[in-house]
Order: C-alpha cells, then sequence, then structure tokens
C-alpha cells in the first residue's frame, strides 16, 4: 500500500484518497469545518491547509504576500509557501505533508479561524454547542487570542424554524455547507441552500418546502457548530454533565449503530448519535431512530402490575404462577422483542431459564 508522512509520521492511503480523509482514517485529525467523511469535499472553509513540500529538484510553489516589518515601520513583500486545502488533494506516494509542524500552516489556520470569529456572536454560554464545538476546540488550539474587531458585527436571522424538528441560527453559522451536501447527497431532498455572499451568506429552505422527511436530525448531527439545533434537544442539557455508551438503536430490525448520550445523576437518557459502522449504517440514523432513546423513559412498566394494579413483586410472582399451574411447562415460551433493549432481554431470558 502507498504511504506518505504528514508530520513525519507514516499514513497509508487508498489510491485516489485524500490527504484528510487517509490521516483520518490512521486517527489523525487535521482541523476542519467543512469536510465530512461521508459527504463531498468544497474545501470552502480553508481550516484544513496544509503545506505539501515540493520533490527533490523541484521548485516549491510560492507566492507574494505584503508583511509588516516593524524595523522599517512598513510593509514589505515576502514568499511564502501556497498552501493547499487537505480535503481536495489525493495523497502521493512518498508525499512529504507538513501541518501542525509548519509555522505558514498554523498561522493560516489562526487566521481562518479569526475571520470565521469576526461576526459569531460568541454566546457560548446559551449554546447546545458549547463543550463539543469545533469552534471552541480550534480557538483553544490554533488561537486563544482576544477579538481585535472593534465594528459592530453583522447581525443575521436567529431561532429560524426550518421545519418541525430543526431550527437555525444563522449568526452562528460558518456557512460548511455540511447540511445543504447531507440533505442534496445523503437525504437526496436538496431542499436547503446558500444565499448571499461574504458576510451575508446564510443558510435557507426552498420557498414553498420545510425541513422534514426521514432525515432531518442529520443536518444537525453534521452541523460542527451551534448554528442547527433540534427542537427534541434544544436547551435541554449541557454536554459537559453527559456520558456515552455504545449501543444499537433498538428502533427497528436494521440495527444502526449509536451513542447514547445519559446524564449520570439522574439515569435520565437525552439523544442518539449515529456511531460509524460502514456494514451497516455509515455515518447516519434516521429521525424515528434518533429519538427512540425516549422508550427508556415514557411509558415504561418498572414495578410489577396484577391486573393492571402496582403490586409487590412477591405478589406479582405468586399471581403468575398461579396463572402458569396447571399449562404444561412445555407450551410456555417467551417472546423478545428488538425494541427492548440488551439488558431487558437478557434479564427475561436469564430469569426463565
Amino acid at each position: 500500500m502507498p504511504t506518505f508522512t504528514y508530520d513525519g509520521k507514516t499514513i497509508p492511503f487508498e489510491p485516489g484518497e485524500t490527504i484528510i480523509h487517509a490521516a483520518w482514517r490512521a486517527g489523525i485529525e487535521i482541523p476542519h469545518y467543512c469536510w465530512h467523511p461521508g459527504l463531498s469535499s468544497p474545501a470552502n472553509c480553508r481550516m484544513c491547509l496544509v503545506e505539501i513540500m515540493p520533490k527533490a529538484g523541484t521548485k516549491a510553489v510560492s507566492l507574494d504576500i505584503l508583511e509588516w516589518d516593524e524595523s522599517i515601520k512598513d510593509y514589505k513583500v515576502v514568499q511564502k509557501p501556497k498552501l493547499q486545502p487537505s480535503c481536495y488533494n489525493a495523497a502521493a506516494d512518498g508525499m512529504d505533508v507538513r501541518g501542525d509542524s509548519s509555522a505558514h500552516v498554523h498561522e493560516a489556520r489562526k487566521n481562518v479561524q479569526e475571520l470565521l470569529l469576526l461576526n459569531h456572536p460568541v454566546d457560548c454560554p446559551i449554546c447546545d454547542q458549547a463543550g463539543e464545538c469545533k469552534l471552541q476546540d480550534y480557538w483553544l488550539e490554533h488561537g486563544q487570542y482576544p477579538k481585535r474587531m472593534r465594528d459592530e458585527p453583522v447581525h443575521k436571522p436567529k431561532g429560524v424554524v426550518f421545519g418541525p424538528t430543526i431550527v437555525y441560527d444563522a449568526e452562528r453559522c460558518v456557512m460548511c455547507t455540511r447540511c445543504i451536501r447531507f440533505m442534496d447527497e445523503v437525504a437526496k431532498d436538496p431542499v436547503l441552500d446558500m444565499r448571499e455572499r461574504g458576510n451575508l451568506n446564510e443558510i435557507f429552505v426552498a420557498p414553498g418546502r420545510e425541513l422534514d422527511g426521514h432525515y432531518t436530525f442529520m443536518v444537525d448531527h453534521v452541523c460542527p457548530v451551534g448554528a442547527l439545533t433540534t427542537t427534541d434537544f434544544r436547551f435541554k442539557a449541557r454536554v459537559w454533565f453527559l456520558r456515552t455508551a455504545s449501543t444499537v438503536c433498538q428502533g427497528c430490525a436494521t440495527g444502526c449503530n449509536a451513542h447514547l448520550d445519559y446524564d449520570p445523576r439522574n439515569n435520565a437518557a437525552y439523544r442518539y448519535r449515529p456511531r460509524e459502522n460502514m456494514a451497516v449504517n455509515k455515518f447516519w440514523m434516521c429521525d424515528e431512530g434518533m429519538v427512540s432513546y425516549k422508550q427508556a423513559h415514557d411509558n415504561r412498566v418498572i414495578e410489577p402490575l396484577v391486573s393492571g394494579d402496582k403490586a409487590t413483586l412477591p405478589a406479582a410472582l405468586d399471581a403468575a404462577a398461579r396463572l402458569f399451574a396447571s399449562v404444561p411447562k412445555e407450551s410456555i415460551a417467551i417472546v423478545l422483542s428488538a425494541k427492548y433493549s440488551l439488558e431487558d432481554n437478557w434479564a427475561l431470558s436469564a430469569s426463565s431459564a
């Protein structure tokens, strides 16, 4: 298998695979907003820029830029290497790629991050994405600088209802277009698009339509910031209080792999998130499956009932024994359900053994 190096680490790749995808498979995250392993690569956020070193005997592609020179108190022309988006460039055997180890790349990522935050409301205390937001992660990793712009930021629509399940905050949006591409490429319902240009950009729903269907929750899932939120999880919990368990969705027989986020303080389940399994559900889950976690709480029988009335466990067991007393043992069967949790089915089968 061909390989390339990223910051000195050898990474194998499949022919035609991009640099960022091969690095992602190897467990290395190149900072990004617009790229997603299950979607096309538009290369529009420029956060994944890398420096591709020239081969021996070739000259590096460079750009002339203006750089402030403190010694002469003026700008001067200097050259820097032309950085490349790793989500759009195919890996090549023997390629030497620099990311964190390149001062030019580090400066570029810092500048991209600052540009994205110029008009951002920075409303992290009330944002549902706080704690798992790429803007926060990359600011800590590549920035940690005060905001230099003193002008009034551009204000955009907030709390826009896209449909029965999704709410949009345009001021938080970084225009990565993941939601647009998901609806177009995966859901096959291109109901979302982008309008205006520059810092006036925003996502909108096609006139006469609303964002509905079987996969609307996924536009929230692929959003790297807090621009898209679901009405199901919106303002319900803070992610740093939640713990995650790997599970399988019990909504149907497909068996989508999922992450279950729950609060250990009260054992309350708050949401499902798809867990990657390329052989079953890839990166996605349907809306019905995403809300099936509620079955752990809603209308769940958690105490013994006899003829519809509450009873103690010994009384319930005695009542069951009387009902089955005259029934041949070999004719008794217990039916397990895919809608039950694995723990429920295990307890039922163990108790009947």
